[in-house]
């Protein structure tokens, strides 16, 4: 088996680096998407549970889309709809609903923590190639 030069191995530690910080990009952009799927949970825990306080008829602005509103009143809040997946919507009660969203919520946070791991990990190697082409003299 022939050892490889030093140039060989500097050249693999900058290929594998590079693999690496694409890597890492796509692992915080996966972060950054749950990130805003919480904030999304929460403001829908947050308006449910503002709603379920205020007096009937409640005066709201429902959003169509590209920043645009109409305005409507919600007459009854014993049924929300719920989409359950493939685009089929059940009704369901607020209370169940706030629990499937406590449910997503926590389903979120989990693979979040397994995306910070998987970054530390990403993040590791990569110090661990720059110490590596350091010490090759690059």
């Amino acid at each position: 088996m022939e050892k490889k030069s030093n140039e060989q191995k500097k050249q693999e530690n900058v290929i594998l680096y590079q693999l690496l910080q694409r890597r890492l990009e796509e692992l915080l952009g996966q972060k950054s998407l749950l990130d805003r799927k919480s904030m999304e949970i929460e403001s829908t825990k947050n308006a449910l549970e503002y709603l379920k306080k205020t007096k009937k008829p409640n005066d709201i602005m429902i959003p169509i889309g590209s920043e645009c509103f109409i305005h409507g009143s919600v007459d009854k809040l014993e049924k929300i709809l719920v989409n359950v997946g493939s685009n089929v919507m059940t009704e369901k009660a607020v209370e169940d609903v706030i629990k499937i969203l406590d449910k997503q919520e926590k389903n979120v946070e989990n693979v979040k923590k397994g995306l910070d791991d998987q970054i530390n990990e990403v993040v590791k190697k990569m110090n661990e190639i720059v110490l590596e082409l350091q010490e090759q003299g690059m």
